[in-house]
């Protein structure tokens, strides 16, 4: 592949701060999975990313442990990745393509902008908590909202991480220390 000269120049200096800043763009919304699924580099990205939608970074990390065990390439035939997010529910948030759902950062991305679609949803309806949040990312907004955003209107779920954070108990499991 040959350069334009323009090309050349931007990519050689003179344009640099607005490749890098397009770069930076570009990694936001399409995170690439760069580093290992580990314990602790799924909560560094956690810490950094959950604060930005006003989530609290804890919540976020028990449902990835509760969904899929930390586990990137999960999948239970309807839902897939970290946080176990179905078709329609990346839809809802993503333009990313759903392929995209097994790289660990693109799934925690667009679980954060699906746990904050849902707590939008709770906050227009006036009824925000985290443990309807936690809900509301486990069974569906609507099936909350039929459920008259009542936890106890809601079948207890089966998975003890859920137990916990359907009680209001943020720190269901333990995070990485950090080192």
């Amino acid at each position: 592949m040959r350069l334009t000269q323009k090309q050349f120049l931007i990519l050689t200096g003179l344009g640099s701060g607005a490749f890098a800043l397009g770069l930076l763009l570009a990694w936001r919304s399409a995170p690439l999975a760069t580093q290992a699924a580990t314990p602790e580099n799924i909560w560094e990205y956690i810490e950094e990313d959950a604060p930005l939608h006003d989530i609290d970074p804890r919540f976020v990390y028990a449902i990835c442990m509760a969904e899929s065990s930390l586990n990137p390439t999960a999948s239970s035939g309807y839902a897939n990745g970290m946080m176990q997010l179905s078709k329609v529910a990346w839809k809802e948030v993503s333009d990313e393509p759903y392929r995209m759902a097994t790289n660990w950062h693109t799934n925690v991305n667009v679980g954060i902008d699906y746990l904050e679609h849902c707590k939008v949803f709770l906050e227009q309806h006036g009824h925000f908590s985290y443990p309807l949040l936690a809900a509301c990312y486990h069974k569906g907004p609507y099936a909350v909202k039929n459920a008259g955003f009542q936890i106890k209107n809601l079948e207890t779920p089966q998975n003890k991480i859920y137990q916990q954070l359907y009680a209001g108990k943020l720190d269901a499991v333990s995070v990485p220390e950090e080192s």
